[in-house]
Formats: C-alpha cells, sequence, structure tokens
C-alpha cells in the first residue's frame, strides 16, 4: 500500500513467519486495513517463512530482518539473568511475615 498523506502508520511484528493462529489472523488483519484509506500497515518478520509469501501473494508491504540465530533460542531464563529473576522472587515476597512468625 502506497503511503498516504495524514494515514496512521502501522507496524505489525512478528518473529517468526511459519503459519500458526497468530500469523493467519495478521493475514485477515492485513486484508482489512488494505481496504482502508486511512491507514498504512506493514509487517515485519524477523524470520522468513511461508507467511512472507502468503503476505505478497496479497499486495501487503513486508519486511524480513533476520534475528542474530542465539536470540530465537534464548530462553526467558537466560535473558533475564540470574540478579533480576532474584530481584522478582524478592518483590513477590508478602510485605508482613504471617502470623505467629517473626520478620526476617
Amino acid at each position: 500500500m502506497a503511503e498516504q498523506r495524514g494515514a496512521v502508520r502501522v507496524a505489525i511484528l512478528d518473529h517468526t513467519a511459519q503459519l500458526g493462529g497468530v500469523e493467519l489472523a495478521t493475514i485477515r488483519l492485513m486484508d482489512t486495513l488494505a481496504a482502508r484509506d486511512d491507514v498504512d500497515a506493514r509487517v515485519i518478520l524477523f524470520a522468513d517463512g511461508p507467511l512472507v509469501a502468503r503476505l505478497r501473494e496479497r499486495g501487503h508491504e513486508v519486511e524480513v530482518l533476520p534475528l542474530d540465530e542465539r536470540i530465537g533460542t534464548t530462553t526467558r531464563e537466560q535473558a533475564a539473568g540470574v540478579l533480576t529473576a532474584v530481584r522478582s522472587a524478592v518483590g513477590g515476597r508478602p510485605l508482613r511475615p504471617p502470623a505467629g512468625r517473626a520478620a526476617a
């Protein structure tokens, strides 16, 4: 879709280009947005795959920005790090000790 003067610019990001529920919904959403004159929408994917072809076949603007392979295999725990995990655990403890126990 050509950029329209005054149009709302929308970027939809997805980490995968495999076809799943969210990705199929993205195709339907892009079809709906393409029918509007007041929206300039594009999809940015962090991997290549079947979704790219599906979107392009329908005339949608798609950009593929491959991520470093290590990012895709990083777990939440690795991304957060030990310090963040400890802060989260400490931050989640009760403000007052349970009845009958002294504060630590």
